[in-house]
């Protein structure tokens, strides 16, 4: 310190020694700061009194900056803290915002709008999701209504055109009484069905609100009776029987529906919300189709042929695709030891698919649900043979008007429940298989129809052999059925070609046999309905 301070700057009180001093801060007029201390010494007893002076410019300079820089610090940090909350806050509240928007856009004839939840944060995808369903809902009630309010106005339409007409028609001219009364009278019937149906729709309107009217229990076995009763003759013109037994079949009588209490009121049909009975289910034993595919039963080679050839049983003719599929699979039994058998759909009484699939996927079933209830299908042939027993199988069907025939089609359309394993179970029934075709007709058209055939055989879980199919055809200037079918059955060449066919097929089919090239699962992407 090169400055003197006064003497009166320093502190009155002196410092005791063992306690903290008594400081005091002075700054002098070049702004200079010193912090000032008064003590007291006793040296040869002598008590001396020490002023001590520190000059603190360069701490409370840094003290100073310091504190400016932390403040400037502090302040950044608060508006960058502000600035992101503002950006994520606005960020996460926007799907509230297209939630808005959605709303704004919905009305009644604007119904079908929908959010979409993928960008959507997991904590506020259920809202989401209600809102759609809320949406689904509000369509559906609004599409009932308008079908409601349409099928209301033709009802209504025809009584009250029909008293219109009667009471302009009267009003022509004079009439007698009798006129009047018979107008009158119709009148009163028309008046009568419109006051019914009103009465129908306020029953309707007082059945949507829970609890508008008491509920009480009641023989429903009697009521159904009468409505058995009331179409009884027309059943049995058409051979049909009507049971309201609740139970099964004949024979599974265990299998029984839950029951309801009802009430019959003033010509109306309550029913209870609860059922006051437990459903019955019979166990069945599995269906044989649905055994494991997994082991194949120990034996030579299996080949397996199908016809699809259409032709009337009682006047039969020869067939071009069926010739050279029997040349094929006796050439499989006596040059390569397979075991061979034909199924001949023509010979099969099969219904046509019913298309259960196109109202559920889980309602097209393995093995097809016909097949499960209809004892008299005989399609469960084609399944046992294409599923379980062999290892090759031979397709031959003729060209009808550039596409396969029409007994094809109706077998492919019940083996969708074979593909649809492994849509809704991932379960892959056709393993270690090998499928070709044999195609012939009058006209062309062949790669189309081998193209259709090799694409759903091999979607069923089948591969194919190199060159897998033979084919002929005289094409559409040189169509002659009489020499087409000389020249298929004289041919050698169409022959050697069935041997060959059965025989790459067969090479094949020994590969898999001993080594497991496919699989009994499949990765779903990219896949039938994976989506």
């Amino acid at each position: 310190m090169h400055e003197t301070l006064p003497i009166e700057v320093f502190p009155a009180v002196i410092s005791v020694r063992g306690t903290r001093p008594t400081t005091l801060t002075y700054q002098t007029r070049n702004r200079k700061i010193f912090a000032l201390v008064t003590a007291v010494l006793e040296v040869d007893h002598k008590r001396l009194t020490l002023q001590l002076a520190q000059d603190r410019t360069h701490d409370e300079r840094f003290a100073n900056h310091y504190a400016a820089l932390l403040t400037g610090m502090l302040g950044c940090a608060v508006l960058t803290c502000a600035g992101i909350a503002y950006l994520v806050t606005r960020r996460g509240l926007r799907p509230l915002r297209q939630l808005a928007e959605s709303v704004e856009r919905v009305g009644a004839t604007h119904l079908n709008e929908r959010v979409s939840i993928d960008a959507w944060p997991s904590e506020l995808q259920p809202l989401a999701l209600g809102f759609n369903k809320m949406l689904t809902r509000l369509e559906e009630s609004f599409t009932r209504l308008s079908h409601f309010s349409a099928d209301l106005a033709h009802e209504l339409r025809t009584p009250i055109a029909i008293l219109r007409g009667e009471a302009e028609c009267v009003l022509t001219k004079p009439r007698t009484a009798e006129n009047y009364r018979d107008v009158i009278e119709s009148s009163l019937e028309e008046l009568q069905r419109l006051s019914a149906m009103i009465d129908n729709l306020l029953f309707l309107a007082r059945a949507e609100t829970s609890g508008s009217f008491d509920r009480s229990y009641f023989d429903g076995r009697a009521a159904i009776e009468k409505v058995r009763e009331f179409y009884e003759a027309i059943s049995q013109d058409q051979g049909v029987e009507i049971r309201c037994t609740g139970e099964g079949e004949p024979g599974y009588e265990a299998n029984k529906v839950p029951s309801y209490g009802v009430r019959e009121e003033n010509g109306r049909l309550l029913v209870t919300a609860k059922p006051v009975s437990k459903r019955g289910h019979l166990p069945h034993d599995p269906h044989p189709l649905t055994r494991s595919t997994d082991q194949r039963a120990p034996g030579p080679l299996r080949v397996g042929g199908i016809s699809t050839t259409a032709m009337d049983p009682k006047y039969p003719r020869f067939s071009t695709s069926e010739h050279l599929l029997g040349v094929a699979l006796d050439h499989a039994r006596t040059a390569l030891g397979a075991e061979a058998k034909m199924v001949r759909l023509n010979d099969l009484r099969f219904r046509n698919c019913e298309g259960f699939y196109s109202k559920a996927a889980k309602a097209c079933t393995w093995p097809c649900s016909i097949t499960s209830m209809d004892k008299n299908d005989q399609l469960e042939q084609v399944y046992e043979m294409a599923v379980h027993w062999a290892d090759i199988l031979l397709i031959a069907t003729p060209i009808r008007w550039g596409a396969a025939s029409s007994l094809y089609y109706k077998m492919v359309e019940r083996m969708n429940c074979v593909q649809n394993q492994i849509t809704i179970n991932n379960k892959v029934l056709i393993r270690n298989k090998v499928a070709a075709f044999i195609i012939t007709g009058g006209q062309d058209g062949i790669q189309a129809v081998a193209g259709q055939m090799m694409m759903f055989f091999s979607e069923i879980g089948f591969l194919v052999p190199q060159f897998p199919f033979i084919a002929h055809s005289l094409g559409w200037e040189f169509e002659e059925m009489d020499r087409n079918v000389e020249l298929v059955e004289n041919s050698e060449a169409l022959r050697k070609g069935a041997r060959e066919l059965v025989m790459r097929s067969a090479e094949m089919a020994k590969c898999l046999l001993e080594r497991e090239m496919t699989h009994a699962t499949i990765e779903r992407g990219g896949r039938k309905a994976s989506a």
